[in-house]
Formats: C-alpha cells, structure tokens, sequence
C-alpha cells in the first residue's frame, strides 16, 4: 500500500474505530469545492459554446460552398447545352448551303446496279473469254 495514499473506505473505518478525522492530504477543503467545481463548469460551458459556434461556422461554410459550386456546375451545363445547340445549328446550316438539287430522273438507270461491277450469269461463266471479250472483275 502506498504511504500518502489513504482510501476513502479505510479512512471512514478508522474514524468509527478511534473516534478521529483523518483528512487526505490530497483532498480540497469543502469551503473551497463548489467554487473549483463552478469553475470547472463554466469552462466547460465556454468550450462547449466555443466547439458549437466552430461547427455552425463550419457547417455555413460547406453550405455555402456546396451551393456555390451547385451554381458553377448549373452553370457549366447551361453553356455546354448552348455550346452544342450552336454547333447543330451550324452542321444544319452548312449541310443545307452545300447541298445541292438533287435531279429526279422519271426513269431507273439500266445498267450495272453493283457501281459497275459486271455480274455474270451461270452460262457466261462456263464460257471461255475470249480474246476479244475479256472484262475485269
């Protein structure tokens, strides 16, 4: 057991034994107590006013950074919109001053369908070319 060190349980059984006070050396008076324990409380109080008023602080401030960057993004989208409707309008314009009349003809063209390439029938293709008839393809 340490010798500056009395607990509180021995403390009171000694006093019932011998009729005497023992006061820890440690110990604050009673008088002077509730004045350490009111200053212990206001303390406290001023921290606590002092971490809440930080954390409103705080909390305006991410609010009115969320909003500010919610604007900026608002923003930004609005003139990417009228970026792109821009550009449409001018593919649009371009298209319609480039493009020419198309000319309908009333009849189908004869010939090749497949952009020239001539298409031989089975018997054509059995048939030797010859000199005179050779086609590419």
């Amino acid at each position: 057991m340490n010798k500056g060190k009395i607990s509180p349980q021995t403390r009171q059984q000694i006093g019932r034994l011998s009729d005497e006070v023992i006061e820890d050396k440690r110990e604050i008076p009673s008088s002077e107590m509730p004045i350490i324990e009111k200053g212990i409380d206001e303390e406290k109080a001023v921290e606590q006013q002092a971490t809440s008023q930080m954390r409103a602080q705080k909390e305006a401030w991410a609010k009115k950074r969320i909003k500010e960057i919610e604007d900026e993004v608002h923003y930004l989208t609005q003139k990417r919109q009228e970026e792109m409707r821009k550009r449409r309008e001018e593919v649009v314009n371009q298209k319609q001053q480039d493009s020419q009349p198309l000319e309908i003809s009333s009849k189908p063209k004869k010939g090749r369908p497949f952009w020239g390439k001539r298409i031989k029938t089975a018997q054509q293709q059995a048939q030797p070319e010859t000199a005179g008839r050779r086609t590419g393809g």
